[in-house]
């Protein structure tokens, strides 16, 4: 998805260090499963398994080119 202000992407290696950042974010990772900080180690390995599972979609949505959130759909 995409129009000249918004677009939905795939998740990619750089965008690591941020998402890291904003799910160990206090008000982020009160919702998560597990509510620990992750590790930039599991967390590393967490994207590579699940970019490699095929019924995982994981997605950046930006507006100008600024990540503003993840998205991640199992299907």
């Amino acid at each position: 998805m995409t129009n000249n202000h918004q677009n939905l992407r795939e998740l990619k290696e750089e965008d690591l260090d941020y998402l890291l950042e904003w799910r160990n974010d206090v008000k982020v990772k009160s919702f998560m499963h597990n509510s620990k900080n992750i590790s930039k180690k599991e967390h590393t390995q967490w994207f590579y398994e699940s970019k490699n599972n095929d019924f995982k979609h994981l997605l950046i949505y930006e507006e100008l080119d600024e990540p503003l959130g993840f998205l991640q759909f199992l299907v």
